[in-house]
């Protein structure tokens, strides 16, 4: 099944598209919804939808990155779904299935214990390995 979204209820849509770097955190925001298992954005579900966004990325490092080169030639690691971004988001809406908060932490740390573990035994394996797995995502 193909994923669908629709950003005609969101407010200032129109002139929000016609910037090249906000439209393209509009159009991925399809994808953030369907990693946090939400499917659209109210004003009801905004703190889950913000919530389940920052702990992704806690885990996994941003969703979607700024497209933005730094001063030293580097590009940035920020995410671009901000506090604000969020916000303004309300009235988006996708296909994707809600999940419920718990079904939904449950298989998002369940993967972070399963990679922890595969890391762990991984360097057991191979002693030239780093003897302490990362653990989370850590941006510099």
């Amino acid at each position: 099944m193909s994923l669908n979204w629709d950003a005609q209820s969101v407010a200032n849509i129109d002139a929000r598209l016609e910037d090249e770097a906000d439209a393209n955190a509009i159009a991925h925001f399809a994808f953030a919804l369907m990693a946090i298992g939400i499917g659209s954005v109210s004003k009801k579900n905004l703190g889950d939808v913000y919530a389940r966004i920052k702990t992704w990325e806690s885990l996994n490092g941003p969703l979607h990155y700024e497209n933005k080169r730094l001063e030293d030639g580097t590009w940035s690691n920020k995410s671009v779904y901000t506090f604000d971004f969020v916000k303004s988001m309300v009235g988006y809406g996708t296909n994707v299935s809600n999940e419920a908060l718990g079904t939904w932490s449950k298989k998002l740390l369940g993967r972070e214990a399963e990679r922890l573990q595969r890391q762990f035994e991984e360097s057991l394996a191979n002693p030239a390995e780093p003897a302490e797995p990362e653990t989370a995502f850590m941006p510099s």
